[in-house]
């Protein structure tokens, strides 16, 4: 779809750090960019970790800072921004830029706000879903990438004409397998052998992706996972579970076999090296990762949480288990480990194909392109 005026479209997040929900709201910026828009991002963190994403565009990216929780002055603040820029649409991401871009975009005239609702922790607030019920109706669309959130938010009382499912998008020409020297390099350079089997877990260290629960798998059958290795990938969002994670690795056989590798960059190059990757979510919307590694080749462990269990076809693209079930994850865990390479490269076309159905980023940008010029 091309426009013939070129509309001017805010995107409005918290920060440019390396979350999902941020890498997806770049990824849409930078399509929307490409397709003639007048694409601008706003943030009120100054954390730049994905500002390259943006910079390769030339895309503009403002800050206007939020000094407090409770800064009430804030949506002064974000209204004479809004008044100057005078956007077309609006698109935000994350409770609080949907909170007070709604808001402040009301207050200084904005005709067209999306916003978005990402995960389903929204019920675990009784005030958010207060707030959400109090002025959904600013909201021209409510987006939701999983048919799960758009239920929960259907059955706390938001109309359900009000909302769009739109799945995540992803550029599978940049999601795609290295060569294998270069993964070879990357599992080398972690001290990870060919004859090993890596597990990574992609994903911030917070409470949400569960990472003890894949430690305490382990721990359970130290035997079948001699020849393993787990590799961490992402911030140390929560530094209580990062001292929790070294705790209960202190001391025990499998210490030295898990590798905390940090956040990364090339992530392509990062899946390439493993050979399943990992997320046993308590909770989830749609995890980037998931998607990420079912393109680049990787079968995919996943809790039966959102819409896991539709975009990852059991025992077909990967596998999927019960949330907080440490028992049927090693169960799993210990299948991958049994399991030969002819089944592996199987698992692993399977999975590419289910990218290359559900997530496309045509597909996306269509999708956005129709709320923006409906």
């Amino acid at each position: 779809m091309h426009v013939s005026k070129r509309k001017k479209i805010l995107l409005f997040i918290d920060s440019l750090v390396g979350g999902g929900a941020q890498r997806q709201i770049l990824t849409l910026a930078r399509c929307l960019h490409d397709s003639g828009y007048d694409v601008s991002v706003l943030t009120y963190r100054n954390e730049e970790q994905l500002r390259y994403l943006l910079d390769e565009k030339n895309i503009e990216h403002h800050v206007i800072e939020k000094k407090s929780k409770l800064d009430l002055l804030f949506i002064f603040r974000l209204y004479k921004y809004f008044k100057v820029i005078d956007p077309d649409c609006m698109i935000s991401y994350l409770n609080t830029p949907n909170l007070w871009g709604r808001l402040a975009g009301r207050m200084a005239g904005i005709k067209k706000i999306i916003t978005s609702e990402r995960n389903l922790d929204i019920d675990k607030s009784r005030v958010r879903i207060v707030l959400e019920k109090l002025i959904f109706r600013l909201s021209s669309c409510i987006v939701v990438n999983a048919n799960a959130i758009k239920s929960l938010l259907i059955e706390k009382g938001i109309p359900a004409d009000k909302i769009q499912v739109i799945y995540n998008g992803l550029d599978l020409q940049y999601f795609k397998p290295v060569p294998l020297p270069e993964a070879e390099h990357f599992r080398a350079s972690y001290g990870v052998l060919k004859a090993d089997r890596l597990f990574l877990l992609p994903g911030r260290i917070m409470a949400q992706k569960n990472h003890l629960s894949l430690i305490r798998a382990v721990l359970t059958r130290v035997d079948v996972f001699k020849s393993a290795k787990l590799i961490f990938v992402g911030n140390e969002f929560d530094k209580k579970i990062k001292k929790d994670l070294v705790g209960l690795l202190a001391g025990t056989e499998i210490e030295g076999r898990v590798i905390f590798a940090g956040p990364q960059t090339d992530m392509p190059l990062v899946y390439s090296a493993a050979d399943f990757v990992v997320l046993p979510s308590l909770w989830e919307g749609l995890p980037n990762v998931v998607i990420e590694a079912m393109a680049c080749f990787k079968p995919v462990v996943v809790t039966d949480v959102a819409d896991n269990a539709y975009i990852v076809r059991d025992s077909v693209d990967g596998f999927v288990v019960p949330a907080a079930d440490d028992s049927k994850l090693a169960d799993v865990l210990e299948r991958c480990m049994a399991m030969e390479d002819k089944d592996i490269s199987s698992m692993s076309q399977s999975a590419r194909n289910r990218a290359e159905e559900l997530f496309g980023i045509d597909k996306f940008l269509a999708s956005y392109e129709r709320l923006i010029n409906s």
